[in-house]
């Protein structure tokens, strides 16, 4: 998570959406900086609007908007699973190695997830407490380039990002009968999706 007040934004970093490569680039520009510890780094806005912005209203800041990106959820749990199957992950019970895309978006769709299937939901992220998209400026983390030029326009300075860690997989290669099943059952996170920048 990066704040900087002379650009009059901060931006929250959504795990596995580009999280690492916007952080390197506003890092010269941020007054505050959480980065690192994955609880730090990955503030979400109700933490931001419960902890930081009463801070930041206290200290003059208070019009400071909020930005964040938001990924295709099909996409984000490829990410997801393409992350957790890399053999140096540290806690084993979070591996997908040997695992199936379907078979693990099967498991996120259990009620009691397994553990490497543990890894939330992109709608709560962004969410306030009125079950609304709080966020100012919610952009597709397709649409990259349309975040740069935002971003560039805040600062007055020219940002380019890469899509790094990007997964080979497809959304084809997840079961209609389990895009189905997302569909219904996170129908919030693909409504979000569809109606960010």
């Amino acid at each position: 998570m990066m704040i900087s007040t002379k650009a009059n934004i901060a931006f929250l970093a959504m795990p596995r959406a580009a999280s690492t490569s916007i952080e390197q680039a506003l890092l010269p520009f941020a007054d505050i900086a959480f980065k690192g510890f994955p609880r730090f780094k990955h503030i979400n806005l109700s933490i931001y609007n419960l902890r930081l912005r009463p801070f930041l209203t206290a200290n003059n800041f208070a019009s400071i908007e909020t930005t964040a990106l938001f990924r295709e959820p099909v996409s984000w749990l490829e990410s997801w699973f393409k992350y957790r199957s890399d053999p140096k992950i540290k806690l084993k019970r979070n591996s997908t190695a040997g695992l199936t895309f379907n078979e693990f978006v099967a498991a996120y769709l259990m009620e009691n997830q397994p553990d490497f299937a543990k890894v939330g939901q992109q709608n709560k992220f962004v969410m306030t407490k009125t079950s609304a998209c709080g966020v100012d400026h919610l952009f597709k983390y397709e649409n990259l380039d349309g975040f740069a030029a935002f971003l560039s326009t805040r600062f007055s300075h020219e940002f380019e990002f890469e899509q790094t860690n990007k997964s080979n997989l497809k959304a084809t290669d997840l079961s209609p009968e389990l895009r189905k099943e997302l569909e219904i059952r996170f129908a919030k996170d693909f409504d979000i999706h569809d109606s960010a920048h």
